[in-house]
């Protein structure tokens, strides 16, 4: 309801009045998902307005794994995101992903299930060892031998997804700009979110391409997508 109010409030000061207006959906981390979910829906709670506004969604770190956590001490991400579907009534499940997760619908807000059926194009940032993600499972950061097998088989894991995520690919049969395609930008460093601080976002990277999350978004956001930087 709160999301949808923005919307409706921003088209009545004239966002999508017009053709050419762009909207970039998003969030980190908890945003993130929550983007994530809403994200298909925004040109509906647009109104109207929503014929002529480009949708693009922006993800940050939503894309949480389905991994049996390492440390005995910690329920699980796939708990708390059922646990979270018991508490709400979320609208924006997805019809195909709920048929398709008979008895499991919270499957529909948790990222590694959830991010195969959307629709509108997106950026989505992954990191392949998490340091949310596996700061729960394990306990810690990964320091032991078994701790740090453990991350290799979480990194394997993101990586097979993200690249699934764009053979995949199929875009909403109409789309509003010129933007069509989805893409990925995995690398293999331990940290989460980063592009709440504008270090992260402007200058950080990894080995390999040496290509910052700001370049990542330029690119998506260009006529030209090249499907994004997987280290």
């Amino acid at each position: 309801a709160v999301i949808q109010a923005v919307l409706r409030a921003a088209a009545g000061r004239g966002l999508g009045s017009a053709p050419g207006d762009r909207v970039l959906f998003g969030g980190t981390s908890a945003g993130g998902r929550g983007a994530m979910v809403h994200l298909d829906y925004v040109r509906g709670m647009l109104g109207p307005a929503g014929k002529n506004v480009e949708v693009l969604g922006v993800l940050d770190s939503p894309l949480w794994i389905d991994i049996q956590p390492f440390s005995k001490s910690f329920i699980g991400f796939d708990n708390i995101t059922s646990k979270v579907h018991s508490y709400i009534q979320n609208p924006h499940l997805d019809d195909l992903c709920v048929a398709r997760n008979p008895g499991a619908e919270w499957r529909c807000m948790f990222g590694q299930y959830r991010m195969p059926f959307l629709r509108t194009p997106y950026i989505v940032y992954a990191s392949q060892y998490d340091a949310y993600q596996l700061g729960n499972n394990v306990g810690h950061e990964p320091v032991t031998g078994a701790e740090r097998a453990y991350a290799e088989e979480f990194a394997r894991r993101t990586r097979k997804l993200v690249g699934q995520l764009k053979a995949d690919w199929k875009p909403a049969p109409v789309q509003a700009g010129r933007v069509t395609q989805n893409a990925v930008f995995s690398w293999a460093c331990y940290n989460h979110a980063v592009s709440t601080w504008s270090e992260g976002f402007d200058k950080l990277f990894c080995t390999g391409k040496k290509v910052t999350e700001h370049e990542a978004l330029d690119r998506f956001m260009g006529s030209g997508v090249d499907g994004g930087a997987l280290e």
